[in-house]
């Protein structure tokens, strides 16, 4: 069969001058040199152009040393939050402790408060009143016979 009897085109162009189905023209290609200068230029451009392309493609195929890279831009960013907050800690930590013992004098201070009113009011139910005194105070050594008596048992068992 000779070139002239080849069915297919030459180009990949349509005969409306479109490209044509699953061909991918590109831009146009450009003029030829002038100079062989211009030609060296053009080389040089191209070689760039190609050597782009090809580390591209080398990046994109590297699937380990992408997720290495991310693994390791990850465990970066966790590092710096970590530190981050762990630095807020420490500036917050004085004020804190600072805060509990502050407060916890102040609860130290209130129960105190409370139970010397509890013990008050105690005496003056009992003064005012000697038989309850006595029941609560029989009811206390009744509530004692009970544990001292249970944990006996259980010492026993």
């Amino acid at each position: 069969m000779s070139a002239a009897d080849d069915p297919r085109p030459d180009d990949a162009t349509a005969p409306d001058g479109a490209a044509a189905p699953g061909f991918d023209v590109g831009p146009a290609d450009p003029p030829p040199p002038q100079t062989t200068e211009e030609a060296r230029q053009r080389i040089e451009e191209t070689r760039a152009e190609i050597a782009d392309t090809v580390e591209t493609l080398a990046e994109r195929a590297d699937v380990t040393g992408r997720a290495k890279t991310k693994a390791q831009e990850l465990r970066a960013d966790a590092t710096e939050a970590v530190n981050g907050l762990a630095a807020a800690a420490k500036e917050k930590a004085p004020d804190n402790a600072d805060e509990a013992k502050e407060q916890a004098a102040q609860a130290a201070q209130q129960a105190g408060e409370a139970a010397q009113q509890a013990a008050q009011q105690a005496t003056q139910v009992a003064r005012q009143n000697p038989q309850y005194a006595g029941a609560a105070a029989g009811g206390a050594v009744l509530l004692l016979l009970l544990v001292v008596r249970r944990r006996r048992r259980r010492r026993r068992a």
